[in-house]
């Protein structure tokens, strides 16, 4: 995914306590900061609106792993936390939905809908990758 200097993002107002959380759930992983994560969503999200995706169906899935990974975030916060990110994400999950087509074709072990959702503007490898898999 290209990296981009849009200024749209994902800005949380945070606790002690949910900075504490975010820190021990992080611990371990390459990259340890959920703003990581939310800023590869939005720039994810923004790039297959604006021109859409270019790399290949295994770049792509990647990329969804990010979502994959906050999703697991919000399932583990409390709940205060827990609000904050799902209004936080609201906009750009259905900026999301509404810049992708929900398909079968491509399998994923993970249940989020995100997983089951192809950009609706694919160039490049992608557009390579659904030819093969009979996707128009």
């Amino acid at each position: 995914m290209c990296s981009r200097s849009d200024s749209a993002e994902i800005s949380l107002s945070l606790s002690t306590d949910e900075v504490e959380f975010i820190r021990q759930f992080f611990a371990g992983y390459r990259h340890a900061e959920l703003e990581h994560y939310l800023r590869h969503w939005v720039e994810l999200i923004t790039e297959i609106e604006e021109g859409g995706y270019k790399l290949n169906l295994d770049d792509y899935s990647n990329d969804i792993f990010v979502r994959e990974t906050i999703e697991d975030v919000i399932e583990c916060a409390p709940e205060t936390l827990r609000q904050k990110l799902i209004e936080s994400l609201r906009p750009w999950d259905e900026r999301f939905r509404a810049a992708t087509f929900v398909t079968e074709k491509f399998k994923s072990p993970f249940e989020g809908e995100w997983w089951y959702r192809l950009p609706k503007k694919a160039k490049g490898e992608l557009a390579d990758d659904f030819r093969k898999m009979g996707i128009p």
